[in-house]
């Protein structure tokens, strides 16, 4: 795995055809097959706008003529995660078991944004909320925690007894 920083200002994401050239050419260099972004329905203005851009460069890295730099690759999967300021009770289309330490690792990289989580006291319910939601989808998959996923497309098994 490996994550790739672009040049698109923060705060002022917008789902631009310069900005899904940015992310079809990361996906062009990159060549995933599976990539995973937020979750469309959002508070957050720029959540909203890199779940459109990760649907736009998947759909520009694959077009054979373009501008866009290096060979077309189509991303098999899109998967989405709910980010902290989802508004609506969400239904996922699956969850993976997480175990505590993993969740702690996550937690602790979110107090690692001192003046975003802890120091701010706007924000400094949000880490305990995320572990709670964790340790709720968890429950509803027989775990300690889990982390919520949502497929942009149906996914097809290759049995019923690959389900469980």
């Amino acid at each position: 795995m490996r994550r790739v920083m672009l040049d698109l200002p923060n705060r002022e994401l917008a789902d631009t055809v310069d900005a899904r050239w940015a992310v079809a050419a990361a996906l062009r260099e990159l060549r995933p097959r599976i990539v995973v972004g937020p979750y469309p329905v959002d508070a957050h203005p720029d959540h909203v706008a890199a779940s459109a851009l990760v649907a736009g460069g998947r759909f520009y890295a694959k077009l054979s003529k373009s501008r866009i730099a290096g060979e077309p690759h189509l991303v098999r999967r899109v998967y989405q995660y709910a980010a902290i300021h989802a508004s609506v009770a969400l239904r996922p289309s699956f969850v993976v078991p997480v175990g505590l330490e993993s969740l702690q690792r996550k937690l602790d990289a979110l107090a690692a944004y001192r003046s975003q989580f802890v120091e701010n006291p706007a924000n400094a319910h949000v880490i305990g909320r995320m572990e709670t939601s964790a340790r709720y989808w968890g429950g509803l998959v027989g775990a300690e925690a889990g982390e919520p996923f949502f497929a942009t497309e149906v996914l097809g098994v290759s049995s019923f007894a690959s389900l469980v």
